[in-house]
C-alpha cells in the first residue's frame, strides 16, 4: 500500500469534498464527521466516504469517596476505630484514564497514582484528608473530591498505634 494516498475532509454537513493529504484527522467539535477517498497511483481513486457524526468525550468522571463498613464513632461524631476501610471509586460516563488520591493534614492535591484494580493503603494522622480525582482519555480533569477523618484523641481510644485506612478503588 505504499502507492496509495488518503485524502479527507472534516465537515458538519452531511458531506464534503477530501482536499488534505494525510493519515490522520483532528475533530475538534461534536457531531462533526470525517469524509474520506483513498487514491491509487494510477489515479484510481475510491467512493468518498464519511464517518457517523463524532462525540469528543468531555465529560468530568465523579470521584466519591466513603467510609466502607462498621466505624465507631463517639458523641462529637469522631472515629474512635484503630482502622477504617474508604471506598474510592470513580462514575464515568466516558473513559478513564488516570485516578490520583493525596492524603495530608489539610485539603490537598491528588498527586499519587491508583492503579486499575489495585487498592493502595494511606496512613492518615488522628485527624486528616483523603482527597481524589480522575481524568478522562481525552485529558478532561473531573472536580477534586476530598472527605475529612476526624480521630478522637488516644486517650479516648486507648491506643497509640498510628490510624491506617486502607483504600480499595474500582472503576
Amino acid at each position: 500500500y505504499a502507492n496509495i494516498d488518503a485524502y479527507y475532509c472534516v465537515t458538519s454537513s452531511d458531506t464534503c469534498t477530501p482536499s488534505t493529504k494525510g493519515k490522520s484527522v483532528k475533530v475538534e467539535n461534536n457531531n462533526e464527521k470525517v469524509c474520506a477517498y483513498v487514491k491509487e497511483s494510477d489515479d484510481k481513486k475510491s467512493d468518498v466516504a464519511c464517518s457517523q457524526p463524532v462525540m469528543i468525550d468531555s465529560i468530568k468522571p465523579i470521584v466519591s469517596i466513603n467510609t466502607v463498613g462498621e466505624v465507631k464513632k463517639n458523641e462529637k461524631n469522631e472515629i474512635i476505630s484503630k482502622f477504617i476501610n474508604v471506598g474510592l471509586s470513580v462514575e464515568a460516563l466516558s473513559g478513564v484514564k488516570e485516578v490520583k488520591y493525596c492524603q495530608g493534614t489539610s485539603q490537598c492535591t491528588p498527586n499519587k497514582d491508583v492503579t486499575r484494580g489495585y487498592s493502595f493503603v494511606a496512613n492518615l494522622t488522628k485527624t486528616g484528608y483523603v482527597c481524589a480525582s480522575a481524568k478522562n482519555t481525552l485529558g478532561v480533569q473531573g472536580d477534586k473530591v476530598c472527605q475529612e477523618y476526624r480521630f478522637a484523641s488516644e486517650a479516648e481510644t486507648g491506643d497509640e498505634t498510628e490510624f491506617n485506612e486502607t483504600i480499595n478503588v474500582s472503576y
